[in-house]
Formats: structure tokens, C-alpha cells, sequence
């Protein structure tokens, strides 16, 4: 597949591209259950090679029918394998995507049967035998988390297996901060922010905030807990960051506050500096990967760390889910 910094928008990155030195791996740690090879790898040269079929998508709305061509390739080089005992040298592939891949009619039906020129191709067209991607239960209309039914081709899910041992590391020091900077066995809300890309279609002001952090911790301190708010978002000025940061402290002042994109930086940093990574992982997309483990609702706690409570509860203010109160104490708090 494309390298980071092909495939990874610049708009989420300050408008730069990732580094050419930052690699798929060092981002997430995907393997085939079979032999634990790396899913991701950059793509072969193929210039003046007959035995590659060259698959090059420019339109969304052909892109399923390019999909089907690729899944017949790879199912009968895999049936011939097995049938013959040994790996035979087949006509392989190379599928660029040149289009939007997260707006095509790949995600709007169901997809592609396997052709029927293929041995035992109802078998593999049983619901239960087909694959699924764990990231992807309520993308997809044929994937519901209601019914994960399929077979799974890769190890781990994202915050576990898929995270390199670096981010495991950087991600319990974040942790570590955190509970170091709130009060005993604190409730943890993180509230991303994002703004960038999506300022015109959801108001995050200070003024529209101010009436959401009133609406959301309504009733929150009648219940005589530490509670630490996590602050996120993709605004750079500091301006903005530092005046939301007031008006949380103005009208909930019974909550600690902190920046968790300030901390991640300075933990980032530190890694660098002490040459656990290579300085090239600084990047918005690290610091993301960085923040699952606050985003999940388990949190990893770090061994040092005494808490009773490792829930963390996820609050987003994004064009997709633009709210005027969380109702946090309703909504949220059932489980403490």
C-alpha cells in the first residue's frame, strides 16, 4: 500500500506531509494470523513485469467492480496453492487506489460475491466465512457489531495487539501524567474539540462551549468525586485553547482541567530526546494514536497507579456529532 506520506492527508497534519522515514509499522502493528507478516508494506516496482496485473482505480463508482477482479486473483492463487502443496509462481497484482476510498460504492452495498469460475465458491460466499474488518462493525451495511459474523485474517484490534511496543510505553507515561496531575481515583472525560476542517458546520466558540460545559456537568458535583476533564482539539491557536481552558475553570471549578494535547506533545518530545523514537514521529497522527488509550472505554491502568476506577468517558464536538449538552450525569454516570 502507499507510504504514510502518500496516503495520509496533509489537512490533518498542520498541512504537511509525514515524513518519508515514517513507516506503516511504526504507526500500527498489523499481522496476517497465519504467519504474522506484516500487513502493511509499501508496493513492488512493476514496471516491465508480465506477470503483474496493473488495477488502477480513478472512479468511486468502479471501484467495487475493481474489487472483484482483485478478489478473484487472490482466491485462485490461494486455491491452487493448497491443491498443489506448494507456493506456485501465479500472475500477481498491483491495485492503486486514486480516488476518494472512503467515498465509493464499495461502502454503499453489499460486496462482491466470489466469481463463480472458482472452486468451492459457495463456500467461501457463506456469511460465516467471510471476512470482516473489527475497526469497521457499523461502517459497513453488511458488518454490524450486533453480529460479527465472518472470519478475522489479522491479529489484535486497535489500543492492543495493533499498537507498536513504543506507543504501548508512551501511552502508559501519558496515563501516568494524568493520574499524577488529577485527585484520587478520578472519573476521566476526554472532550476533543475539532475545529480545522469542520468550523463551519459545527459552532465551537467560546460562547457556544461555554453553554455546553454548563448544560453537560449539570448535577456533577452533587456527586463528591474527582473528576478530570480532558481537553483536545485540532485548534493550533493558543488563544482559543487557553480561553476555553479559562471558561472550563470558571464554570465547572470543582473539575480538574487539563490539556491532553500539551502533555502528549511534551511526551513525545521526551521520547525523542531520550531515543526511544526517531524525532520524525512527531506528528498530529503519533499524537492521535497516542490519545486511544483515552479514548477507549477501559483504560490501561499503569502498574504504579492506584485506582479503583478505569473507565474514561469520550465526549467529540464534530460536524457528525455537534451537541448542545452530553447530559453527562444522566447519560454517563450510571457505571460509577
Amino acid at each position: 500500500m502507499p507510504s504514510p506520506t502518500s496516503a495520509l492527508a496533509r489537512v490533518h497534519n498542520n498541512n504537511e506531509s509525514v515524513s518519508e522515514a515514517v513507516h506503516w509499522e511504526d504507526l500500527v502493528n498489523l499481522t496476517f494470523i497465519q504467519d504474522s507478516v506484516s500487513v502493511t508494506r509499501s508496493p513492488p516496482t512493476t514496471k516491465n513485469r508480465d506477470d503483474y496485473l496493473h488495477i488502477n482505480s480513478i472512479w468511486g463508482g468502479a471501484l467495487k467492480e475493481d474489487f472483484a477482479v482483485v478478489q478473484s486473483i487472490s482466491w485462485h492463487q490461494n486455491l491452487e496453492s493448497l491443491s498443489s502443496g506448494k507456493k506456485l509462481r501465479r500472475s500477481s497484482f498491483l491495485w492503486e487506489i486514486n480516488t476518494n476510498f472512503f467515498v465509493n460504492n464499495l461502502w454503499d452495498w453489499k460486496l462482491p460475491k466470489i466469481v463463480e469460475d472458482i472452486p468451492r465458491s459457495d463456500w467461501f460466499n457463506m456469511r460465516e466465512n467471510q471476512p470482516y474488518l473489527s475497526l469497521k462493525y457499523g461502517f459497513h451495511p453488511n458488518v454490524k457489531a450486533s453480529s460479527q459474523v465472518g472470519c478475522m485474517y489479522t491479529n489484535g484490534k486497535m489500543g492492543n495487539e495493533w499498537t507498536p511496543s513504543h506507543l504501548k510505553i508512551l501511552q502508559q507515561r501519558l496515563l501516568k501524567r494524568i493520574y499524577d496531575n488529577s485527585g484520587q481515583d478520578p472519573i476521566l472525560i476526554f472532550l476533543h474539540i475539532r475545529r480545522g476542517d469542520l468550523i463551519e458546520s459545527c459552532d465551537t466558540s467560546v460562547g457556544k462551549l461555554r453553554k455546553l460545559v454548563v448544560c453537560s456537568f449539570d448535577g456533577m458535583e452533587d456527586m463528591n468525586r474527582n473528576i478530570t476533564l480532558l481537553l483536545g482539539s485540532d485548534e493550533i491557536n493558543e488563544g482559543y485553547r487557553h480561553d476555553v481552558m479559562q471558561m472550563v475553570e470558571e464554570e465547572v471549578p470543582y473539575i480538574k482541567s487539563l490539556d491532553i494535547d500539551k502533555i502528549s506533545w511534551n511526551i513525545v518530545q521526551e521520547a525523542v530526546n531520550e531515543g526511544l523514537i526517531y524525532e520524525e514521529l512527531i506528528n498530529n497522527y503519533y499524537i492521535y494514536l497516542l490519545q486511544e488509550c483515552v479514548r477507549s472505554r477501559r483504560v490501561m491502568v499503569p502498574p504504579a497507579v492506584r485506582v479503583e476506577n478505569n473507565i474514561t468517558i469520550y465526549l467529540r464536538q464534530h460536524a457528525g456529532a455537534c451537541r448542545d449538552c452530553f447530559e453527562i450525569k444522566d447519560l454517563h454516570m450510571r457505571r460509577y
